[in-house]
């Protein structure tokens, strides 16, 4: 037996095709739940290095906020120098942590003295987020108060001859 359509058949297709064109492309205007990305955060670090003895501030010294994967594997992420008050700023946006490494290291040479150089640990495991919704976390401050810079061995050895 042949199949036979008629003209009615035909445009009962149409209709049909074209209503769910319609609603296919009316469904890409819903407000979907699901969202792509990554997850954020922003972290806004700071300190002042201050000498050790004196408690002045440290101008010029270079702060490195990285990440380290393994003791072999270092990812640098930002890079600041210490202002004439000894303060440095970091407020950068990435991936959520609960860790920074934070080099503090005195480059300018004798210009403002010479201080050895410090690799701590900024832990963000208790901080707490303000203002985060879905892939992105929040705001985190981190105040490290006073960083005190001890004078480098050499300098008090260059001093004493």
């Amino acid at each position: 037996m042949p199949f036979i359509t008629c003209k009615s058949d035909t445009i009962k297709i149409a209709v049909i095709d074209c209503l769910l064109i319609l609603l296919g492309f009316s469904m890409t205007a819903c407000d979907s739940k699901e969202e792509y990305g990554t997850p954020s955060a922003r972290y806004k670090i700071r300190g002042t290095t201050v000498d050790e003895k004196t408690g002045k501030p440290v101008p010029a010294i270079r702060t490195i906020l990285d990440e380290r994967i393994s003791d072999e594997k270092v990812y640098g992420i930002d890079t600041i120098y210490t202002d004439n008050n000894g303060d440095f700023n970091f407020d950068i946006k990435t991936f959520p942590r609960n860790k920074f490494q934070l080099q503090v290291d005195d480059v300018d040479g004798r210009k403002n003295g010479v201080y050895e150089n410090i690799d701590t640990t900024v832990d963000l495991t208790d901080i707490k987020y303000k203002g985060g919704g879905r892939w992105y976390y929040g705001e985190a401050t981190v105040d490290l108060g006073e960083i005190p810079m001890k004078e480098a061995k050499q300098l008090e050895e260059d001093q004493n001859i």
